[in-house]
Order: structure tokens, then sequence, then C-alpha cells
């Protein structure tokens, strides 16, 4: 098949769950099919990202994203029927390049990850398969109610947009692909069709480790390793060095032990999460090994107390 692939992001470093999925999609569809990659990509990412996915798809083509928090992003949202997460994503250029792809080559099948990109879709005939890594709308909410009462209803405003656009949305596509048991359930009251395609482990890289073969001999590791710009992540590590840590010391950790460390790794922490505390046992790590499997056998315990997520934690 002549597959159209559009995206969020630009899959690669691997930096990230979704970035890891999306990678690992393409390259099992791409020993069988043509693709054809359009997705959105970051200030940080150039030729060397793009050239990893041209090894993988026929074409690749990027439009540089929008900076999501601005006074226009903003402004427009509150003006309009879009919900924030929309008004964000989109980009006539994307369109354009959508629509020039459509007209100019022959696709039998459009792919899309995920719905907040679907508005760049123009009308069409080709099939469209819609993957849903979160139902963000939830996320939303989860996160609007750890909030103070004034920002909780203006957010809460914008889920019952982001509700009915992703449910619209939902409807729109040919055939919906959910990633857990939970949101498959969810989907399914809007459609009795929604396919289950769980998250994988590759079971070659990422095997139980003996603690004695642990190269960081002397110091223990709990590790929380994350991508900082999902606010699901910027939550959970502030729940763990404002709650859980300190429980962890005080409770289970004794005072004298210095060998026991929290390692937070992630690439671009903000300067909020680093604000958080001078505990010297909590290492912010930014330049850890690009390979998530060698940061996996580094530590000794996974802390993962994600509150506003979706997707592979449900």
């Amino acid at each position: 098949m002549n597959i159209l692939l559009v995206s969020s992001y630009l899959p690669y470093p691997l930096f990230s769950g979704g970035h890891i999925r999306l990678y690992n999609l393409i390259k099992e569809l791409s020993s069988k099919h043509k693709i054809t990659l359009v997705c959105e990509k970051r200030d940080n990412q150039g030729e060397a990202e793009i050239a990893e996915l041209k090894k993988l798809c026929q074409k690749v083509i990027v439009i540089p994203r929008r900076k999501q928090w601005s006074v226009s992003n903003i402004l427009k949202t509150g003006l309009s029927t879009s919900p924030f997460l929309i008004t964000g994503h989109t980009l006539s250029g994307m369109k354009k390049e959508i629509s020039r792809e459509l007209s100019e080559s022959q696709y039998d099948l459009i792919h899309v990850e995920t719905s907040y990109v679907m508005q760049n879709i123009p009308e069409t005939h080709v099939p469209i398969v819609l993957v849903e890594h979160n139902i963000e709308y939830l996320v939303y909410k989860r996160f609007a109610e750890n909030t103070p009462l004034p920002v909780k209803l203006l957010l809460s405003l914008d889920v019952m947009k982001l509700k009915f656009w992703e449910e619209s949305m939902w409807r729109k596509a040919t055939k919906l692909v959910a990633v857990s048991e939970f949101e498959k359930g969810i989907m399914s009251k809007i459609r009795q069709d929604v396919s289950l395609v769980s998250n994988g482990v590759d079971i070659d890289k990422f095997k139980f480790q003996d603690p004695k073969s642990k190269t960081n001999q002397g110091e223990r590791r709990l590790l929380f390793i994350g991508e900082f710009k999902w606010l699901q992540n910027r939550d959970a590590v502030a729940w763990i060095i404002n709650e859980i840590w300190p429980r962890l010391r005080a409770e289970f950790i004794p005072s004298m032990d210095s060998g026991i460390k929290l390692w937070v790794v992630g690439r671009s922490i903000p300067l909020s999460v680093r604000k958080l505390t001078a505990d010297k046992s909590i290492i912010f790590d930014e330049n850890a090994p690009k390979e998530t499997e060698e940061i996996f056998k580094k530590s000794d315990l996974l802390l993962a107390p994600i509150r506003v997520g979706g997707g592979t934690s449900f």
C-alpha cells in the first residue's frame, strides 16, 4: 500500500513513548508498504533527525511546529469554538502539504497520529485510520482537577470543547485505534468498531537485571524518566519531589544513607521543576544515555506515578 502518515511530531530521537511507538510502527510498515511522512518538527530537530526517518520512508515532509503557549493561541481559543490543543496544531503549511500530496499521488490509506492534527486533512475519499495515544480531554480534565478554582473553571470550558472535538474526529475516521482497554471502552460509547493496538516492549533490550550486576555499585538509583514537554510528566515529577520522595526518605531510607539517589532523567527539565528542591540526593540529568535501555540498566527501581496521563498508564 501507499500510506500517507500524518503526525504531530517527528518521531526521532526516541525520547518519549510516543516517539518510540511511532518510529517502530513506521519501521515495521516500511518493510511491506511505501510511507510518506508529514509531521511537525521542533526547533531542536534538524537534518540528522529527519535523515533517520528518510531511511524508512519514501518521503519525509516536515512543518515547523508553532509555539503552543502564545498570546495568539490563547486569544484564538477564547474567541472560537476550537479547544486550545487544536488551535496550536492547526497549521496552514501542513494543510498545504497534505493537500498537495493527495492531489499529486495516489494513496491507499491516511494514517493519523493523533486527532489533534485531523483538522489539517482536507475532505477526501481516501480511508483514514486514526490512532489515539491518549484520550486528550481526560488528560486535561485530570490536570484541571489539581489546579486552583479560577484556573479550573477556565480549563473546564476547554475540556468540554476538546471532548466535543475528539468525539467528532472518532466518528469521522474510517477506523479508530486505542492503545488501552480502558480508553477503548470510552471510545466504544461513540462507535462500536474500535481496535486495540497496545504498546509493546523489546524484550531483547529490556531484561530484568541482577542487582549485583549494576554498573553503579555503591549507589542505588530510583529513576523517573520522561519527556518534560508533557504536562503529565511535569505534574508527576513535582508530586514525587514534594510528596513521595520526602516520605520515602523519612520512612524507608536511613537518614545517613547517602548512597540512594532520586534520578530524574529527561530533556529540557524546566527551571520550575529544578527549583522545587535543594535536596542533594536528587539528581537532575539531561545528559543520560540516548538509549533508554541503558538508563534502565543503571537504575534499581522505576517511579512512574502518572496522575494526569492516559494511554498505556491504564
